[in-house]
């Protein structure tokens, strides 16, 4: 009976420094940073709603509040703050945020403006790196990247350059073993053509270019269509000439041959699809050219569904063929048309079809041949090669 009493005694004693500990804790943190309830420790003040402390609820470092480690801060580990690791906040590692590792922001987030779900670039719609829906490479859906507008940083789902090297995305539409049988589609710019008929690479195009890239980086690809043209080597291999790039043809005519027994014959893995410049560069078929593409669109789906449709805008071209246009008023319609292409490409992803969209409405400085309508082969070409391998690397092998 002594024990009992005596551990009794014990056992009060530390409840009530318990109590007290709590009490002066309670005081103590209600004015230091590391609190729960805000400063200073009064209902109704600034406690609920303090200015610093770590998980406060309802203060400008709380719930709202300016302070770090917060419910809603403005500061890092905040649920709906402005910097890291925060709930609808908007810097890293935030829920809503605009900055790095967010969900619904504007970087490295999903459903944000790079690189996140609903996004303006590549993986499920998003145009920066390291998210679900960024903007290039192996993602579904977005502008460019599946979905995505331009391209993933590696380890992304759709990341924010140019050339995503890795993706969590599991379609994987090239062969494990062997060439990826790339399909060049669409008019003379896909061919080749243009002015520099010394070069080289003539006819070659930008494909010339993504070989090179492709074979560089150990990447197993061949060229398919119904068309040759380009150099015999390339990178000290030979160069797979096949293409479908018909001079002169406007969308309606590349829809005329979207089908199986021709243009997809081969069966390809990745269609590279650019047109449309010689309906934005004639008066009588300018008019309705993005609902043309998107029919075309939708002929490729179901022909090779289980291939990546990777569709790009045009760029404007002061050499406009039709008499009845001015180069501005080209330059006008092309910009219409482009305009377009993005919401055409993201409908079809976020209703599961593998399309992306990548822009190569800007060219870069001295890009185009002396005829003012075609890339030229010191820069153009290229460019349009390196633009089209930065959106394919991470499907090839």
């Amino acid at each position: 009976m002594k024990h009992t009493t005596a551990s009794s005694h014990v056992v009060a004693q530390t409840a009530r420094a318990a109590i007290l500990l709590a009490f002066f804790g309670s005081l103590a943190c209600s004015s230091s940073d590391n609190t729960t309830s805000g400063q200073p420790a009064a209902a109704g003040g600034a406690s609920t709603g303090g200015q610093s402390g770590n998980a406060p609820t309802g203060g400008t470092v709380s719930t709202g509040g300016a302070g770090p480690a917060a419910s809603g801060g403005q500061a890092s580990n905040s649920t709906g703050g402005s910097v890291a690791s925060s709930t609808g906040g908007t810097n890293s590692s935030a829920t809503g945020g605009t900055a790095s590792d967010s969900t619904g922001g504007t970087m490295t987030s999903t459903g944000g403006g790079p690189s996140g779900t609903g996004g303006a670039t590549a993986s499920l719609g998003g145009s920066g790196g390291k998210s679900t829906g960024g903007s290039t490479a192996r993602s579904t859906g977005g502008l460019n990247g599946t979905g995505g507008h331009s391209g993933g940083a590696s380890g992304a789902t759709g990341g924010s350059s140019a050339a995503g090297s890795t993706s969590t995305s599991t379609f994987d539409p090239c062969p494990a073993t062997g060439n990826c049988k790339i399909l060049p589609l669409g008019d003379s710019i896909t061919a080749g053509a243009g002015a520099d008929t010394a070069s080289p690479n003539y006819n070659g195009g930008y494909r010339v270019e993504l070989f090179t890239k492709a074979v560089a980086d150990q990447k197993h690809i061949t060229f398919v269509g119904s068309l040759t043209g380009g150099p015999t080597t390339v990178s000290g291999q030979t160069f797979p000439k096949n293409h479908e790039g018909h001079i002169g043809w406007t969308i309606t005519q590349i829809n005329g041959i979207a089908t199986t027994s021709q243009a997809f014959k081969d069966m390809p893995n990745i269609v590279l699809l650019f047109i449309g410049t010689n309906d934005e560069g004639y008066a009588s078929s300018e008019a309705g050219a993005s609902d043309r593409l998107a029919t075309l669109i939708d002929k490729i789906v179901a022909a090779v569904p289980d291939a990546l449709l990777v569709v790009s805008s045009i760029y404007p071209f002061p050499g406009c063929n039709s008499t009845g246009y001015t180069p501005t008023q080209c330059a006008a319609n092309v910009a219409t048309y482009d305009a377009a292409i993005p919401g055409i490409v993201q409908t079809r992803a976020a209703a599961g079809k593998h399309v992306l969209y990548v822009d190569m409405s800007t060219l870069p400085t001295g890009a185009l041949s002396t005829d003012n309508v075609h890339p030229n082969y010191t820069v153009g070409y290229p460019w349009m090669g390196d633009t089209w391998y930065g959106v394919i690397k991470s499907y090839l092998h």
